[in-house]
């Protein structure tokens, strides 16, 4: 049986090298490897683009519908794809509920979680001059970029 060595980086919280042991080649082992230039050259887009002043506020919860307690929850100005600049940032009640309060209009990253562990929404749509926004938000697997890298 033909055998394969590999070396990665752990990812989390700094960058350390591990080894993964010679394992067979008909074994799962999933490989996330990139660098700190990796995570600061991922590209974002705006998920948030508001027409007039908005007064933007909400509920979290989690896929159990559990609410997000003592969660922060961040805005950011979105300059470019790699460029965002931090605006504000709340953090959920007991109940899940935040209160950005009132934005102007632009372009922004709407970041419901503080950690990638969790997929940030897309695009949001608030056409009203009050937005409220009811989220569940979902697992991102493990073995992906956005999992490892800080959230933009």
């Amino acid at each position: 049986m033909r055998r394969f060595h590999s070396i990665c980086v752990a990812l989390l919280t700094g960058f350390a090298q591990t080894t993964v042991p010679d394992s067979p080649l008909h074994a799962q082992v999933v490989h996330l490897c990139c660098t700190t230039e990796d995570c600061k050259n991922r590209q974002v887009k705006p998920n948030l683009r508001l027409v007039k002043p908005t007064h933007l506020f909400g509920v979290l919860a989690d896929p159990s519908g559990a609410p997000f307690k003592r969660s922060k929850v961040e805005l950011r100005r979105w300059i470019s794809t790699t460029d965002q600049v931090s605006l504000k940032v709340v953090e959920t009640d007991d109940s899940g509920r935040f209160d950005i309060g009132e934005i102007e209009a632009g372009k922004y990253r709407f970041l419901p979680s503080a950690t990638g562990g969790f997929k940030q929404p897309d695009s949001l749509s608030c056409p009203q001059a009050e937005c409220r926004v009811e989220l569940v938000l979902q697992i991102n697997p493990t073995d992906i970029p956005e999992f490892v890298c800080p959230i933009r």
